[in-house]
């Protein structure tokens, strides 16, 4: 899948180095909105669908890339406004793996039992200096990749694995170059039917991440902040919900 025009935000009087002062020193900030970004995903999808007496089962498993120059139309992703395409990298929402598994069961009594669960690989983590030396008032110039450290593991999590750029100069980081942690979560649902002359009476119990995983959130990738490189929240917890369903 391509896509080509797309809506983002370019600043059109940039700030030059090694001043830092504006294409055009009697204005500020110019930034236009153009259909001149891009992406592109590719993708590989296996799916597997089964059928017997009592109930039915379905796999899918998604191995997939997706890059792209920015995230919305109104963001200013670049760090080199001069050079709007540096910020062409994994996208906020790329996943390298995943797997969803769902499936139900009639069980005696005419109980239905249904269960879906779903494990992927992490999100990608923007590693930012966290400071605006360019002095263009938006905070995502990226910090020079230390030889030897390697993209996407964790020692993206490590602030001795980079360096500070020199004045005026940008740093070799692509966007997007962290990985987060990955995730896993399991659902279930049990329900019993009564039919009430013509009314149709459902009760049922819910549990969403019934194993009570934790799942972590994406680590913090501002290397000013004290937790860079780790994962100070999570995703929910247990939750369970019972419910009752009319139909008449």
């Amino acid at each position: 899948s391509r896509g080509r025009d797309l809506m983002r935000i370019v600043e059109m009087n940039p700030t030059l180095p090694p001043t830092f002062a504006r294409l055009d020193p009697t204005r500020g900030f110019i930034r236009e909105l153009q259909s001149t970004g891009y992406r592109n995903y590719q993708a590989l999808l296996v799916g597997v669908k089964g059928r017997f007496s009592r109930g039915q089962f379905s796999l899918a498993y998604t191995l997939s890339t997706a890059k792209a120059t920015n995230e919305a139309e109104n963001t200013l992703t670049s760090q080199d406004d001069r050079a709007p395409n540096d910020s062409y990298g994994y996208t906020n929402m790329d996943e390298r793996h995943r797997l969803v598994m769902q499936g139900s069961y009639t069980l005696p009594w005419g109980i239905q039992a249904g269960a879906v669960g779903m494990v992927r690989s992490g999100r990608p983590v923007n590693i930012t200096l966290g400071t605006d030396p360019n002095k263009n008032g938006v905070t995502n110039e990226r910090p020079n990749l230390v030889s030897g450290a390697q993209l996407g593991t964790d020692d993206m999590t490590k602030l001795s694995n980079f360096s500070i750029p020199s004045t005026g100069v940008f740093g070799d980081l692509p966007r997007n170059a962290g990985l987060g942690p990955g995730w896993w979560e399991l659902d279930l649902r049990l329900s019993k039917v009564f039919q009430l002359q013509k009314m149709r009476l459902e009760v049922l119990a819910e549990a969403f991440n019934v194993d009570n995983h934790v799942n972590l959130n994406s680590w913090i990738g501002n290397m000013r902040n004290a937790n860079f490189g780790k994962s100070i929240t999570a995703d929910i917890a247990r939750q369970v919900q019972l419910g009752l369903r009319v139909g008449f």
